[in-house]
């Protein structure tokens, strides 16, 4: 091996420290490096947190103070308010026992708005619980039931001891409960006065028989909102198909399509003569009275009244013409009337109003009051005789008043009084005409009545007419029709004139007008907004 030069020698020893150095540099750094952070990625999701999913509150029921109430968090929705002995929640379905009365299953999806699925009431006995077999849903039933007492006589043997009710817990349901599974029946049509039900021979409906018709509304308190269950109707049944019925409303009933329907009993009555009254309804009626003048001159007249009244919940208004009386004979025309607008309270018992409006009458008031003063008189055929003839309109004040039940036995009275000016310059309002009518009911359709009035206005008539609804019972709709025969009569005064020579006029009052027999139609018509 060649021998290396000094200087060769040299360099390599230099080359070997560097690399020495940078060899011993590079680990120094290497200990003393801290790691980058990683950050993670927001967009994927980290597999060491679990995911929670949220779910919604549980549904429950509780029976508080004989009320039907659903839970879900801190919403409480009240199903069946009162009468409730036994609550059972199965999935979205709820059982709601009301004894005696039966049970009825309501769909409660949405616990805020439960709907009415279907009700039994064949349970022969109190339904005091619930409890599930299988799929199904069984009620638990108490009953009374009668077995003869031991005689004490040989050979008598002791009664049958009543079977054990088996547990909730076995396996067969019982043999006296019953499924809820029962279909309804319902009101399928409403027209004219008449309703058809989904309920015929096949489920036990004679004629003759009466149904009672309820009905599931929303009714609002201080606290919640809750369902009731009222009855609104009873109907007798006319007709019988196999599986639907016809039946004939009473008065004061409104039902409508989708209303339940039950069998009814013996003691089940509306009364036609203190019906409910009918609300959120416009009713139109006119009468006219035609007379006839009996004796001498020839004429004619008419009484004509009109009205169009709102009847909303405890209350009435409307406009009334009241009457418009017409007259006429070869002495001259006569014309009475006047229009109102009224309102007031208006109850099933009773009603009463005041109105306001303008009256029209035919002559001196003072005449036919009997102020007037004394006829003047002159020497007979020494002067030119005027008759004048005026109709003065005043503003009138009316009260009004009805004792009884508007569509059944009542009383109404209406009285007018007008804006007076006597002669003497004294002011104010005097009486002006009284109108009365007797409704006596006689059948559910069929009224008996008798109606009359009269006074300073110029007007008087008195009749006895009969009250019938062609269609329907009152409600939106219906149409009637009356007739009454009578008498009536409209007068007026009118003041004659007599100039003499010398240009002097005497003055004096006379009355005239008709009299005689009259004959009255009236129609009415509801309608419903």
């Amino acid at each position: 091996m060649a021998k290396l030069r000094y200087r060769d020698r040299m360099k390599l020893h230099s080359s070997l420290a560097a690399a020495l150095i940078a060899s011993l540099a590079s680990q120094a750094y290497a200990d003393d490096a801290v790691p980058v952070p990683t950050v993670p990625n927001p967009t994927v999701p980290n597999p060491t947190v679990p995911t929670v999913p949220v779910t919604a509150p549980a549904l429950s029921v509780t029976l508080e103070k004989g009320a039907a109430v659903l839970h879900r968090g801190e919403q409480r929705t009240v199903v069946v308010p009162t009468a409730v002995e036994a609550v059972h929640l199965v999935g979205s379905k709820l059982y709601v026992s009301l004894g005696t009365a039966g049970v009825a299953l309501y769909d409660v999806t949405e616990p805020s708005s439960p709907k009415l699925v279907t009700t039994t009431h064949e349970v022969e006995g109190r339904v005091i619980g619930f409890h599930d077999v299988g799929d199904e849903t069984w009620m638990e039933i108490v009953a009374r039931r009668s077995i003869p007492a031991p005689s004490g006589n040989p050979g008598s043997s002791s009664p049958t001891a009543p079977p054990a009710v088996p547990s909730a817990k076995t396996s067969a349901p019982p043999q006296a409960a019953i499924v809820v599974n029962k279909k309804p029946m319902t009101v399928l049509q409403n027209a004219s006065g008449e309703v058809e039900v989904s309920g015929g021979k096949a489920e036990g409906i004679a004629v003759g028989q009466r149904l009672n018709v309820y009905r599931m509304e929303s009714v609002s308190d201080v606290r919640s909102d809750y369902v009731n269950r009222g009855r609104v109707a009873v109907v007798v049944v006319l007709s019988v198909r196999e599986h639907s019925c016809l039946a004939m409303l009473g008065r004061g009933d409104r039902v409508l399509v989708g209303d339940s329907v039950e069998s009814g009993g013996t003691d089940d009555f509306e009364s036609v003569i203190f019906p409910a009254p009918l609300v959120r309804l416009i009713d139109f009626s006119a009468t006219l009275r035609p007379v006839v003048n009996v004796g001498t001159p020839l004429g004619g007249g008419v009484l004509l009244d009109a009205a169009a009244t709102y009847l909303g919940k405890g209350y009435f208004a409307g406009v009334r013409v009241h009457p418009l009386g017409i007259g006429a004979t070869k002495g001259g025309a006569i014309v009475s009337t006047s229009v109102l607008a009224e309102g007031g309270y208006d109850a099933r018992p009773f009603a009463l109003g005041l109105g306001i409006g303008v009256s029209a009458v035919n002559g001196n008031i003072d005449s036919l009051l009997g102020y007037g003063q004394p006829d003047q008189t002159f020497q007979a055929g020494t002067g030119t005789t005027t008759t004048v003839r005026n109709t003065n309109t005043a503003v009138a004040l009316s009260q009004t008043v009805r004792l009884g039940a508007r569509d059944g036995l009542n009383f109404a009275l209406v009285n007018v009084f007008i804006y007076h000016e006597r002669a003497t310059g004294e002011t104010g309002f005097i009486y002006g005409a009284t109108t009365a009518k007797l409704s006596v009911p006689l059948m559910q359709s069929t009224d008996l009545f008798a109606e009359g009035g009269g006074g300073i206005m110029g007007y008087a008539f008195g009749a006895l007419g009969v009250h019938t609804w062609l269609v329907g019972r009152g409600d939106a709709g219906s149409l009637a029709v009356s007739v009454a025969a009578g008498g009536a009569s409209v007068w007026g005064s009118q003041t004659v004139e007599v100039t003499v020579p010398g240009n002097t006029v005497f003055t004096s009052e006379s009355r005239f007008g008709i009299a005689g027999p009259m004959a009255s139609l009236g129609l009415q018509y509801r309608m419903g907004l």
